[in-house]
């Protein structure tokens, strides 16, 4: 490749791709789509590349943000040394690739003489100063899935090993993409080894807390239920940046397969903090489990609303007639002295959960609350419940 072949970006998608950090609306594109195994079957060319300064004594090219130079071709035909100009407005600041920073690059097939990145600012992989190629646990992720790209089912232990590798050791988006990789091919982790089911669970205790890999790392403790997996789990949640872990921990709790899991679970109904229970109380919820019903029944008479709150849209999403009278008694109060209750977000979660349970006696009371409840908005709500019950509720 030649300095003359532009790689055809937009200017606004050169400076998401080399702005550092990148945008949150760089991050956009669908998770899926920029796994390692993903970006490798998308891209024609996966190389290790560096900015090149420019020529000062060149004249200034209009829309070139900067030069890549290739050092190592992982998949794809190239060779290095060969280069490629990115296109960018040159009147935008810090648009220009930076120079002597290595990046795995994961770029399409020549289009109108230029390549595009993969996978928008997620297809370029920044790799530490002074990387040494042959030791660097993100490179060797994408050499080995480079060099097993087109292989067949005698590719898949190669496959594997290195994207457990990299769960533990590599660039944490790399981590995290890994772990989503294994998690969502039940063939890749149904043959893991002892050793890389060892190293499966090291790396989600190791995983930074409020890091992607961690989440991903839950669901596939549930696959591999390890033993202590469960305690694990609920100690995870619990813990430093558990808040970003309910909607991992709750299904894994339940792949295990032992209601006993879920039991470890709803014993921490009882947490002194409100924000512990709020953890409880949405993960329980998404275990989607009979055995989470009764906890988060008992969460309802939580003197924290948003811990109510989540209690009540748990039951919903159970979707378990059984939860209706629980739901009921603490919507509208009930013989033994129990309020009715007061918050108006949480009465319209009971409300929702009530119709999600599908049960004559719910149906009855949204009717009697669109007809004569007090409050107007209330009325409106149990009105537009009755006529479209399915609809997501939104907190």
């Amino acid at each position: 490749m030649t300095s003359s072949r532009l790689a055809i970006l937009p200017a606004a998608l050169a400076a998401l791709l080399l702005l550092a950090p990148a945008p949150a609306k760089a991050e956009s594109r669908a998770e899926e789509d920029v796994t390692p195994r993903a970006l490798v079957r998308a891209a024609a060319l996966v190389a290790v590349v560096e900015g090149v300064a420019p020529d000062p004594s060149a004249p200034p090219a209009d829309g070139v943000a900067g030069v890549l130079e290739v050092v190592e071709v992982l998949k794809g035909a190239a060779g290095a040394g060969e280069r490629v100009l990115v296109a960018g407005s040159a009147d935008r600041h810090d648009v220009r690739v930076p120079a002597g920073v290595r990046f795995v690059a994961f770029l399409g097939g020549i289009r109108e003489g230029g390549r595009e990145v993969v996978g928008g600012a997620l297809g370029l992989f920044e790799l530490p100063g002074g990387t040494v190629l042959d030791g660097d646990p993100t490179v060797r992720l994408f050499r080995a899935l480079a060099g097993e790209a087109d292989g067949g089912p005698e590719a898949v232990p190669a496959v594997r090993a290195a994207l457990v590798r990299a769960a533990g050791e590599a660039h944490p988006r790399a981590r995290s993409g890994a772990a989503l990789d294994l998690l969502r091919d039940p063939g890749l982790l149904a043959g893991a080894t002892e050793a890389e089911r060892a190293a499966l669970v090291d790396a989600f205790r190791n995983a930074a807390p409020t890091g992607r890999a961690r989440f991903h790392l839950a669901g596939i403790l549930g696959r591999l239920a390890p033993e202590g997996g469960a305690a694990l789990l609920v100690e995870a949640l619990l813990g430093d940046g558990g808040e970003a872990l309910p909607a991992a921990v709750g299904p894994a709790l339940r792949a295990l397969g032992r209601p006993a899991a879920i039991r470890l679970l709803a014993a921490r109904t009882a947490e002194v903090s409100p924000a512990l229970r709020l953890r409880v109380a949405s993960a329980l919820g998404s275990t989607g489990s009979p055995e989470a019903r009764d906890p988060l029944a008992s969460l309802l008479a939580d003197g924290t609303p948003e811990v109510r709150l989540e209690a009540a849209v748990g039951l919903g999403r159970l979707k378990d007639a059984a939860a209706v009278p629980a739901l009921l008694r603490r919507l509208r109060g009930d013989a033994s002295g129990a309020g009715a209750e007061g918050d108006a977000h949480v009465r319209r979660a009971l409300a929702w959960a009530v119709a999600q349970g599908d049960a004559p006696e719910g149906w009855a009371a949204l009717r009697e609350a669109a007809d004569s409840d007090a409050d107007p908005r209330f009325r409106a709500f149990c009105e537009d419940t009755l006529r479209n019950p399915v609809r997501a509720f939104v907190k």
